[in-house]
């Protein structure tokens, strides 16, 4: 009897959730305020990473913390902060080298204490065949794409505990649920990503962090310089994404708590046929639709996005 009543308080609230993300679809949350908040970027220095600063400062961010590999890049986005009467700090650091991590973070709490928001932006994609890859840039990617964000998180997530405030934002990818060929390192990395920020939102949920959000973005192709031929049949239905507008709507989903985003929205259709159709169905409507990249690169080297 007792198993019984369980059961039916499981699906009533099962129901009251999906009820109330339909009512949120239709009515979004309103945005939370960020005034006097620090927010730390990876790959800052990138298209998308140099837009996400400008629409984290124009929503009313106090101070960004800005990481990038390439210092001169990182300095030209701090620039454009600046120039809108904000604070922002660069600092140099490989993401992809753990202890390089540590100790820069170790820097940043020292200097500037708390950071509310992290941003793990930085990312690398190589665009090649896999027997065309070699194995440094298949660790690369790897190290850049996944492990880094394990790093970054470790480094700041025990301040944000003990606060039980903040917010880990991950840049991850569509390719992290729906693989693409000549991105075989690409979609296993951003896979990896995809399951680092999902294990990390049930483990805050079980250890009672829920004053921690995370937000996994899984973007479609942006237009920022790292896939140099990305191919979409019908572009209103998947459009190339500009940086400005994916970062306005990255930091609109951020301000709102969302746990997922998909960009754009439509992909999300896409996630429920994966679960419904058979595998050659899926490459059936993806041949249709023409998505993916193009195979021959002008240029052999892996371009940084950060």
């Amino acid at each position: 009897m007792w198993l019984i009543t369980e059961i039916f308080v499981v699906l009533f609230k099962i129901l009251g959730t999906i009820l109330e993300s339909i009512f949120r679809k239709i009515v979004p949350p309103k945005k939370k305020d960020i005034s006097g908040q620090t927010v730390l970027i990876t790959g800052a220095g990138g298209g998308l990473g140099i837009q996400l600063a400008i629409a984290f400062i124009k929503q009313g961010a106090a101070k960004l913390i800005l990481w990038d590999i390439n210092e001169e890049a990182n300095e030209r986005t701090a620039s454009q902060v600046r120039a809108l009467g904000k604070e922002a700090v660069t600092y140099t650091c490989d993401c992809c080298q753990r202890e390089e991590v540590y100790r820069v973070a170790e820097l940043v709490k020292q200097e500037h204490g708390f950071v509310d928001i992290l941003v793990n932006n930085a990312g690398i994609l190589s665009g090649k065949r896999l027997l065309s890859l070699t194995d440094e840039q298949i660790q690369k990617t790897i190290e850049l794409n996944v492990l880094a964000n394990f790093w970054t998180t470790r480094s700041f997530i025990p301040q944000m505990m003990e606060r039980n405030h903040g917010n880990i934002v991950t840049i991850s990818s569509s390719a992290g649920s729906f693989p693409c060929a000549y991105l075989i390192d690409y979609c296993t990395s951003k896979h990896g990503s995809v399951g680092f920020t999902e294990a990390l939102q049930r483990e805050l949920y079980v250890l009672g962090y829920d004053g921690i959000n995370t937000t996994l973005v899984q973007p479609f192709f942006i237009d920022t310089g790292i896939s140099w031929y990305p191919k979409a049949r019908f572009p209103k239905l998947n459009p190339i994404l500009k940086p400005d507008y994916a970062a306005n709507k990255i930091v609109s989903a951020v301000l709102r708590d969302e746990k997922q985003v998909f960009l754009p929205r439509n992909l999300a259709i896409s996630l429920a046929l994966k679960a419904i159709l058979p595998l050659k169905a899926l490459y059936i409507l993806n041949d249709f639709l023409g998505l993916g990249i193009d195979e021959h690169y002008p240029r052999p080297d892996a371009k940084k996005a950060n």
